[in-house]
């Protein structure tokens, strides 16, 4: 639905943003999560963690761990050294 429709039809209940600065955000549905960001153009959604939240309590790690990754994809794009690997083999 998310790649037909965009980001910005899908219902507010599925996911927000949980680190304005670095503009990371979440998919929620019940007690999963899965973190990502927009990539260049923002037509781009890459997908970065997914965990089972267990508490009330904000999941820094994964969040760290998305903010890494958004910072590896940024400079690959800077540099043009993006991959992109379809397979899934990575």
């Amino acid at each position: 639905m998310a790649a037909e429709l965009g980001l910005s039809k899908l219902p507010a209940a599925w996911f927000h943003e949980v680190d304005k600065r670095n503009k990371i955000f979440e998919f929620v549905k019940g007690d999963l999560r899965l973190f990502f960001f927009r990539g260049q153009g923002k037509q781009l959604v890459v997908c970065t963690t997914g965990i089972r939240k267990k508490t009330q309590k904000v999941d820094r790690l994964s969040i760290q761990k998305a903010i890494n990754i958004r910072n590896r994809y940024e400079q690959a794009v800077r540099r043009n050294t993006l991959e992109v690997d379809t397979n899934g083999t990575r």
